[in-house]
C-alpha cells in the first residue's frame, strides 16, 4: 500500500462517514472486495453518579505528534504479512464533539473482508492506546448546571509502550 492510500488526519470539522467509504472506495482501484468501518461517537453517559449526564466531550491532542503515531499504527498494521488492506481512511476529531457526533473514524478497505475487519478493529484498539490525544467530559446536571467538565483517562493508554513512565494514580 502506498502513501496515496492512506488517509490520515486530526481535525476540527465533523467527520463524515460516507467520506471515508468513498476515500478507500476509490483508492483501492476496484480492488476492494470488503469494506470495514468504526465509528466513535459520544454517547450520553451517566456522570458521576450525582444526576449527571454527559452534554459533550472535548479532545486536544498534540497534532503533529498524534497524526505521526497514527501514521505509524496504520502502516504497521497495514503490512501484507499482517493486514493485507488496499487502503486507510483514519480521522480523530478535535474540539468539542457533542452527543451523537462521530469522534473517530476508521475505514479499511481489502479484496476479502476478514483483512480489512480484522485490521479495524486492531486499529481501533491501538489508536486508543497510543495516539496523544486527550479527552474531558463535560456534563449537566439534572437541573441544567453545567461542570466545567472533568479530563478522563483513557482506560486503554499504555505510556510504557511510547518508553514513558506511566502517570501515577491519585
Amino acid at each position: 500500500m502506498d502513501a496515496s492510500s492512506i488517509h490520515i488526519s486530526l481535525t476540527h470539522s465533523p467527520l463524515d462517514a460516507s467520506a471515508s467509504v468513498d476515500f478507500v472506495t476509490a483508492a483501492s482501484g476496484g480492488r476492494a472486495g470488503g469494506i470495514s468501518s468504526f465509528v466513535g461517537v459520544t454517547r450520553r453517559d451517566e456522570g458521576s453518579g450525582k444526576g449527571e449526564r454527559v452534554e459533550y466531550l472535548v479532545y486536544e491532542a498534540h497534532t503533529s505528534m498524534a497524526e505521526k503515531k497514527m501514521l505509524e499504527i496504520v502502516t504497521t498494521l497495514a503490512a501484507p504479512e499482517r493486514h493485507p488492506v488496499l487502503a486507510v481512511y483514519a480521522f480523530h476529531r478535535l474540539g468539542r464533539v457533542n452527543v451523537g457526533e462521530a469522534s473517530i473514524i476508521i475505514t479499511a478497505a481489502s479484496v476479502h473482508r476478514r483483512a480489512a475487519i480484522d485490521f479495524v478493529s486492531e486499529a481501533i484498539d491501538l489508536l486508543k492506546a497510543e495516539v496523544p490525544v486527550w479527552k474531558k467530559e463535560v456534563y449537566v446536571s439534572e437541573e441544567g448546571e453545567r461542570s466545567s467538565g472533568l479530563w478522563k483517562e483513557n482506560a486503554e493508554w499504555q505510556p510504557e509502550r511510547l518508553g514513558s513512565p506511566a502517570k501515577p494514580r491519585s
